[in-house]
């Protein structure tokens, strides 16, 4: 990629990143502990991702029991602790904020080959609501990686 088209991407990054900004002291959603716990347990034992108990429904159950989820997301969230401060900040600034930039991303990418305003189009995108609110929502994955792979294949 040239310098010249590396620059709206770069400034679009940009926007995206002071559009979350206000986000970053947000309180931590109901199962966001069980990532962090799970991110705080890789950092200690990296083998051993739900090598621990937790209180959860009310008695000690072993993470695996609690979470029954892949501990990707806690290895994710411990490579972002590896840079920042394990908390709010390193949760948002962790891959599940880089989901929302290759939205924005992809969506100029697309956007290039169909339209005059690739930039305008990827904004509009940026301050839809529900793309806007919605951080870890299934539908949302579903639509990144469906503008992702769209614009991979028309692009092809």
């Amino acid at each position: 990629m040239s310098l010249a088209g590396a620059a709206p991407q770069l400034t679009l990054l940009l926007v995206v990143l002071a559009a979350l900004a206000p986000f970053l002291a947000k309180p931590f959603n109901i199962d966001d502990p069980l990532f962090i716990w799970t991110a705080q347990q890789i950092h200690a034992h990296p083998a051993d991702p739900y090598g621990f108990k937790v209180n959860w429904y009310g008695t000690m159950e072993p993470m695996w029991w609690v979470t029954q989820n892949p501990p990707l997301a806690g290895y994710y969230l411990a490579l972002a602790a590896g840079f920042f401060r394990l908390g709010v900040k390193s949760r948002c600034i962790s891959p599940f904020c880089s989901r929302r930039s290759r939205r924005f991303l992809g969506t100029h990418r697309l956007a290039r080959r169909f339209c005059n305003s690739p930039m305008l189009a990827a904004l509009a995108t940026l301050f839809t609501p529900v793309f806007f609110g919605f951080q870890h929502d299934g539908d949302v994955r579903r639509v990144d990686a469906g503008v992702l792979g769209l614009g991979d294949d028309i692009l092809a």
